[in-house]
């Protein structure tokens, strides 16, 4: 297993994986340009967002680039993920301060790994359909439009 990142909950997983520490590799950075390997070669992409002011109502570009990958995604339940995946339609939802949430569904997650295809599947249509570049893309350019607009 890597799990890529680092954040608050860091040390508690650490702690928890010590004797699986010859299984488990953790990786604080890694550059951009070489993610879609990681992307590739991973299942289940986590977004572990807490539930404070200023990240709460975030989209994380992980929990996007994983969709596209179609992979698995487990996010916490705050605004900005609960606002893109539905729990058990195209991702899993735990509560954002339970690390007990977010265990249990990591075991769900990997009892029914097999029974998981139709929710990769809806992620990336989701995905493509409502958040890829060219979507965004429109909805940039209606902004500005917009602001424009009010400026003259």
């Amino acid at each position: 297993m890597i799990i890529l990142g680092k954040g608050p909950l860091q040390n508690f997983i650490k702690n928890l994986s010590i004797k699986y520490k010859d299984l488990i590799e953790f990786h604080n950075y890694i550059h951009y340009d070489i993610m879609p390997l990681y992307y590739s070669a991973c299942d289940v992409v986590i977004s572990p967002l807490l539930s404070i002011s200023f990240v709460k109502d975030n989209i994380p570009t992980k929990l996007l680039e994983g969709m596209a990958m179609e992979k698995i995604i487990l996010g916490s339940d705050v605004p900005g993920i609960k606002g893109i995946i539905t729990h058990n339609k195209n991702g899993i939802i735990f509560k954002s301060e339970s690390k007990v949430d977010l265990i249990k569904k990591i075991y769900y997650i990997v009892e029914n790994f097999e029974n998981l295809n139709d929710l990769r599947k809806q992620a990336r249509k989701l995905m493509i359909e409502k958040y890829s570049w060219i979507k965004m893309r429109f909805l940039l350019q209606k902004v500005y439009d917009y602001v424009t607009s009010c400026v003259n």
